[in-house]
């Protein structure tokens, strides 16, 4: 997030990646559809390209490849992106 951020120069809330990453992650005890879908602002504001795009998916192929997953369904909105 902290590469693509400054990539783009889309400014972060924190650039302590503890504190970031608590931010784009669901808590345990979420019980709310709109705390929910606020930990998917950050992450969304930086793939609005094409290139960021296809950056993240290919960084998530490979670390679900280093797990050995054999099977994943990647979700994806279009309608949040430029």
């Amino acid at each position: 997030m902290v590469e693509w951020a400054e990539k783009q120069n889309i400014p972060l809330p924190t650039q302590n990646i503890e504190q970031l990453l608590s931010l784009v992650s669901v808590p345990q005890d979420c019980t709310d559809l709109n705390q929910y879908l606020s930990c998917f602002e950050i992450p969304v504001s930086l793939l609005q390209s094409t290139e960021a795009i296809s950056s993240a998916v290919s960084d998530l192929l490979k670390r679900l490849d280093q797990q050995g997953l054999a099977y994943v369904e990647i979700r994806f909105a279009p309608q949040l992106h430029t």
